[in-house]
């Protein structure tokens, strides 16, 4: 027995010696921008960035007017999780270290989405998220082709009532069941378009559904001259009431 040679007997998986698997890089989204700064912390709803403010002055003067907001108070900005684009709204700004030029960036997530692996560009977008970024994650800014991917509209029934700003080209869309199933409320200060924004809505629905129904109490007569070619006015004078409907 003292003459056995013990490396003669398999091992078994107690007697090998324990691998360390290699990690796996942690992919990396591409963007053709430079990246504007880092996500520092994380909360439920949003998170908070810092950005360097030279970034913001190089941005200023670029052809893309989305690019060009970006890491500005109401702007969009995307942050690369290693799998999907994280895109949020930039709800405020703060100066956290004037010498160094740094910025901090408080946003809002608002959805995520692929990266087309040929084009680069962003695809399947949608709202809300399903993972969080960690601190550290790059945060670049959103192009118009981004925002394009974002407030596309797909073959459910809509209507588009505008421009998504800053854009030129993006248009805004309404869907048509998911808007008149629920409360909504235009809102602005005085000779901001809301009567006008209200019109338009009315006649694109319209416009979409000619044999559909909407009654519009108008008690100031705002939208009688927007409505008398596709509607019928009703007022004092032209108005019958049956007589059961009177209460006394």
């Amino acid at each position: 027995m003292d003459g056995l040679n013990h490396h003669d007997f398999p091992q078994t998986d107690g007697d090998r010696p324990a691998v360390a698997q290699a990690p796996t890089p942690r992919r990396t989204l591409v963007s053709q921008y430079e990246a504007l700064g880092q996500v520092v912390e994380i909360a439920g709803s949003g998170a908070l960035i810092e950005i360097a403010g030279r970034r913001l002055s190089e941005l200023i003067d670029d052809p893309d007017p989305s690019v060009a907001m970006s890491g500005q108070v109401g702007s969009q900005i995307k942050i690369d999780s290693g799998r999907r684009w994280l895109l949020a709204n930039v709800r405020g700004l703060r100066v956290t270290d004037a010498e160094a030029g740094v910025v901090a960036a408080e946003i809002d997530f608002l959805g995520e989405g692929d990266e087309d692996p040929q084009t680069g560009k962003l695809v399947n977008f949608k709202r809300g998220i399903t993972a969080y970024p960690i601190p550290g994650s790059k945060v670049y800014p959103v192009t118009g082709n981004d925002l394009k991917q974002m407030f596309a509209a797909d073959g459910n029934a809509h209507i588009e009532i505008g421009t998504v700003y800053p854009t030129k080209d993006v248009r805004g869309a309404l869907y048509i069941d998911a808007f008149l199933g629920k409360h909504f409320a235009l809102l602005g200060s005085t000779g901001t378009g809301k009567s006008t924004a209200a019109a338009l809505i009315m006649h694109r629905i319209c416009e979409l559904s000619p044999e559909g129904h909407i009654v519009m109490v108008d008690p100031h007569g705002e939208y009688s001259a927007a409505f008398k070619g596709c509607g019928e006015l009703f007022n004092v004078d032209n108005l019958a009431m049956p007589y059961w409907l009177m209460n006394f």
